[in-house]
């Protein structure tokens, strides 16, 4: 859960990438080809499937050569007529279906892989989707209350303008109003951003 936070907040950070953060669709494919756990499964699968390749073969065979009665002063093999070679040829063979049924073991656990890899990619892009969604509020949410603290600030600046030029006590009222938006906005903002980093900084 931590390190899949890391990774949707290092997705939203311009600074860490140096690009444009990455889209939802995005995350989620780059999640899933990250995620160690598929990528231990897969080296599992694949030791599997060779094991049950070799499990159903034969195993090698066995080749000797050897002599009788040779010449040991020319080690010509005609020069004898009792000289004899012998090549022999030897293969095991396993009994009854041993083979096939090892083999079918090694299957079934190459099987069993790809069943836990499909369980593990749906619930991983569904957190990673979540958490995508989180971080991306959060992101909407600063940009428009910056948005907003920007709006407000020229507000006041309005206001304040009119209130030096005219001094009327409504103007007052109006100018004291803006200002306490405007604080209670930026109040807003501080939260948000210390909320984001909190939930980031506990996921380290």
């Amino acid at each position: 859960m931590r390190i899949i936070l890391c990774f949707i907040a290092c997705c939203f950070s311009v600074q860490i990438w140096a690009t444009e953060p990455l889209g939802f669709q995005e995350t989620i494919q780059k999640a899933l080809r990250n995620d160690p756990a598929i990528t231990r499964s897969n080296y599992h699968q694949a030791v599997a499937k060779a094991k049950q390749v070799a499990a159903d073969s034969l195993p090698n065979p066995a080749v000797s050569i050897s002599s009788m009665n040779l010449p040991v002063d020319d080690l010509g093999l005609s020069a004898n007529a009792m000289t004899q070679l012998k090549i022999g040829v030897k293969q095991t063979i396993p009994r009854g279906q041993s083979r096939q049924l090892k083999a079918k073991q090694f299957a079934t656990k190459a099987s069993q892989q790809t069943v836990w890899q499909k369980s593990r990619r749906a619930a991983l892009a569904k957190q990673v989707a979540n958490l995508w969604l989180r971080v991306y509020r959060h992101q909407q949410t600063l940009v428009l209350l910056a948005y907003h603290q920007s709006l407000l600030e020229r507000l006041v600046g309005l206001v304040e303008a009119r209130y030096a030029t005219t001094g009327k006590q409504q103007q007052q009222q109006d100018l004291l109003s803006a200002q306490l938006q405007l604080s209670r906005l930026q109040e807003r903002l501080i939260n948000e951003q210390q909320q984001k980093k909190c939930r980031f900084d506990a996921a380290i």
